[in-house]
């Protein structure tokens, strides 16, 4: 069975190493489609409660939220520092990772993998693909193929 929790947060970025208008500091309301798998309980009659997923779900989420997402590299780090909720995407990937929505979608992909797979409760349940919608209209899907990109 495939359950599928959308979640939307607000946060301002920049691509630093990018020659045109997104190099600027602009803000969206992204929407986050989180599609989950997992085998129906007999007793219960569901995968997951839907309360207890969008609770792990937004807990996730919820550093992005209202928050000005940047490249390790970008300079801006430090002269904001203090100044601005900043979160830094993609460190534990490779450095300079821009924060794109290829990059939001893969991040947040394995943020949830390793939540999921930290707990016994959920280890009958897998990730099956995190969509990341910067605008209503474009987004960028990450899946378990996927991983390879990474390396």
């Amino acid at each position: 069975m495939r359950l599928t929790v959308i979640e939307k947060i607000d946060y301002a970025h920049r691509l630093f190493n990018y020659d045109g208008e997104c190099h600027n500091i602009h803000g969206h309301t992204a929407k986050v489609e989180i599609n989950i798998s997992g085998a129906v309980d007999d007793k219960s009659g569901m995968v997951i409660d839907f309360k207890a997923l969008k609770s792990l779900i937004r807990d996730r989420l919820k550093k992005y939220d209202h928050a000005l997402v940047l490249n390790k590299e970008d300079p801006l780090i430090q002269k904001l520092s203090g100044a601005a909720k900043i979160i830094v995407i993609g460190g534990h990937v490779r450095e300079g990772v821009e924060p794109t929505a290829e990059n939001f979608s893969g991040e947040i992909y394995r943020d949830l993998v390793k939540i999921i797979s930290g707990f016994t409760l959920y280890q009958y349940m897998r990730v099956v693909s995190v969509t990341f919608f910067e605008t209503e209209n474009c987004g960028a899907t990450y899946t378990e193929v996927d991983g390879e990109w990474d390396a």
